[in-house]
């Protein structure tokens, strides 16, 4: 999958580009991404919350969560709290619906 890896420790890490402040709380795709990460995309996340007082982070987990169908405490933002690239970090294992 273009936006998940696995670092030296084994964790598996998912990269996120959340688009906070719009209409619709939903996974939208795959953007491409130029960076230094190990991937080349990000999934595109679009949340209704504006990022004030942690309520995109927050809102982000619960998007992923009913996506992936897992609990909520399986995905913890790994970095990138303040920033819309996040890298998260996934305790369950993640099949992507994307290929």
């Amino acid at each position: 999958m273009d936006c998940i890896w696995r670092d030296k420790k084994g964790n598996t890490l998912l990269l996120v580009k959340i688009k906070p402040g719009t209409s619709k709380s939903c996974v939208t795709g795959l953007v491409d991404i130029k960076s230094t990460y190990p991937v080349q995309k990000a999934l595109c996340v679009s949340v209704n919350s504006h990022a004030q007082d942690n309520e995109a982070n927050k809102e982000l987990i619960e998007v992923l969560s009913n996506y992936f169908k897992v609990a909520k405490s399986s995905i913890s933002i790994n970095s990138g709290y303040k920033s819309r690239i996040k890298i998260l970090e996934l305790s369950e294992e993640i099949t992507l619906a994307y290929s």
